[in-house]
């Protein structure tokens, strides 16, 4: 229950006895560009905290018994899991530390949080994650745990200022991205409602998540919609694709981009469908945020429709390369030969439409 799940991460976070360590504040600053109003407006608003240890605990269950809450709710909580050689209630301990991000939905409501570690794992053939879930899916693997949950895939919705405030310019748009950091950079710089999924295959709520804030703010023209994947996405064919996937089902239409034919996505799609991509070079930066950052934000956009139609002609090249024995198959073919031919492609048609 999303009230219940809101309610216990609140409490929890309000059980700290620091809120935002010093390291954590000089990295929300230094590395994420925000300043000490806005970093303290953040802390109050329980986005951004420093993770806890266990030591937290019993004021914790404190916490939960003066709000009418039994331990027992956490059996339903992602990241708790009870511990019967301790005969209590646990939760997930991150080595080395790590600051805390609230993840929100379209109505303000802490539906998992995700953490940014401070150490990574140095494991010979390991690729360590920096950001993980606040997950104990993992009790299930041992005898003396149990009641272990997942977070699932949950979105992320960052609103501008002049929406939450009422003031300043309208909200312009809705932009999809990767990531809290690149999505916060995006409210703030553009004005505009960002979504942020979880991975480029975990974007099925996005479509019932846009419904939703365009009836919550009816009052604003909310009908554009940007994708602003990182820079790389056209060299990654299972990116490219589920990117237009999602963007396909955002217009209702039904049809798969493998299901269309190249002459007939012209006419299957047309501008007034009002989704772009953003385009940039990548040797500028890998995510939007570098390029917003970096004081080089020319971003170019193209519609929907010539997006699958490159994808189209991207994968019969890739697929010729194959065919001409130069290459086992598409996932062989070197990252600087798809990214030539990509590029190739996008520069012969962006000079038709304006930068967003």
């Amino acid at each position: 229950d999303l009230v219940i799940l809101n309610k216990v991460y609140t409490l929890f976070i309000d059980s700290l006895d620091v809120q935002l360590s010093e390291e954590h504040r000089k990295h929300l600053k230094e590395e994420r560009h925000l300043s000490e109003s806005e970093i303290d407006r953040y802390v109050k608003e329980r986005v951004y905290f420093t993770f806890p240890t266990k030591s937290v605990l019993n004021n914790f269950f404190k916490k939960l018994q003066e709000n009418g809450l039994n331990k027992d709710i956490l059996r339903t909580i992602p990241g708790f899991f009870y511990d019967y050689t301790k005969k209590n209630y646990s939760f997930t301990n991150i080595r080395g530390g790590g600051l805390g991000i609230s993840i929100k939905n379209e109505i303000g409501q802490i539906v998992a949080i995700q953490i940014r570690r401070n150490v990574l794992d140095k494991k010979e053939g390991v690729k360590s994650m920096r950001y993980i879930w606040f997950s104990s899916s993992f009790a299930d693997s041992y005898d003396n745990l149990d009641f272990g949950s997942s977070p699932g895939c949950p979105l992320n919705v960052i609103y501008p200022d002049s929406l939450i405030y009422k003031k300043g310019k309208p909200c312009k748009c809705i932009f999809i991205t990767e990531g809290h950091f690149k999505a916060k950079a995006i409210a703030k710089v553009y004005n505009s409602i960002a979504i942020s999924v979880q991975g480029v295959c975990s974007w099925y709520n996005v479509l019932n998540t846009i419904k939703r804030i365009r009836k919550l703010y009816s009052e604003y023209d909310l009908s554009y919609v940007y994708v602003a994947y990182d820079a790389d996405m056209g060299f990654n064919t299972d990116v490219f694709k589920q990117a237009l996937y999602m963007g396909i089902a955002i217009v209702g239409n039904k049809n798969r981009i493998d299901d269309l034919e190249a002459k007939k996505i012209v006419k299957t799609f047309s501008d007034k469908d009002k989704i772009f991509y953003c385009i940039w070079d990548d040797d500028l930066g890998k995510g939007i945020d570098d390029l917003i950052y970096g004081g080089n934000p020319k971003i170019d956009k193209l519609p929907l429709r010539v997006m699958c139609s490159h994808y189209k002609r991207f994968m019969e090249q890739l697929n010729d390369i194959v065919l001409n024995g130069e290459y086992e198959n598409i996932i062989k073919i070197p990252k600087d030969i798809k990214k030539e031919l990509y590029t190739q492609m996008i520069l012969r048609t962006l000079p038709q439409y304006k930068c967003i």
